[in-house]
């Protein structure tokens, strides 16, 4: 039976299509990748950001906030957010919200900082459990670390007597997790997915 031109010209691209497919599967010859979606533009008007990522830079200002706050005490938090609202109000009003975005961006902790504390996720209850258990370097018996706890409770009083019980339960969670990090053991470090904390930040407990 003979074929038109249009039949050939039509099997022969068929044809072509099927080699091409099966050169794909055998010798990993992947169809491109599709374009990456194009990066957030800089906030206009506002050049105190142009060294932050845009994507950063455009988060919502709760979350801007919580990242800098996130390592601070109840307490502490409300002084540093009004203290930097009250620097606020030497800028144009137009321009304070891009004013306020570059002094949150600029005063988080980065991770590896010393502001950024592991461990502050878990509650008081469960870092007491996991400071009994873990593996010390220098080992500690039960009594040794009973006296840590005594000691922690005695700090937290002293800083935050008085204070609203956030407070109070903030301190508690930042001395258990940083006695975890100074006493715990490579190995126990290794499992929490903790680092060491500096010499200088380890009470003498």
């Amino acid at each position: 039976m003979r074929r038109t031109v249009f039949e050939v010209s039509a099997i022969a691209g068929l044809a072509l299509g099927g080699v091409a497919l099966w050169l794909a599967v055998h010798h990993g010859t992947a169809a491109p990748a599709p374009a990456p979606a194009p990066a957030p533009a800089p906030i206009a008007g506002c050049p105190e950001l142009a060294a932050y990522d845009p994507a950063v830079a455009r988060q919502p200002i709760a979350e801007l906030e919580h990242a800098l706050l996130s390592e601070m005490s109840p307490a502490t938090q409300k002084t540093e957010l009004d203290l930097i609202r009250s620097r606020l109000d030497q800028y144009r009003p137009d321009h304070r919200e891009c004013m306020y975005r570059a002094m949150l961006l600029g005063m988080a902790p980065t991770t590896g900082s010393p502001m950024v504390h592991w461990g502050m996720d878990r509650s008081a209850e469960q870092l007491e459990v996991l400071y009994t258990a873990i593996e010390t370097d220098p080992p500690r018996d039960d009594e040794a670390r009973r006296r840590v706890l005594g000691y922690i409770d005695t700090a937290v009083a002293a800083i935050a007597d008085g204070g609203e019980r956030d407070e109070r339960d903030w301190w508690h969670r930042m001395y258990l997790s940083t006695i975890i990090t100074c006493q715990a053991s490579p190995v126990a470090l290794a499992r929490l997915g903790a680092t060491r904390s500096r010499p200088q930040d380890c009470p003498s407990w």
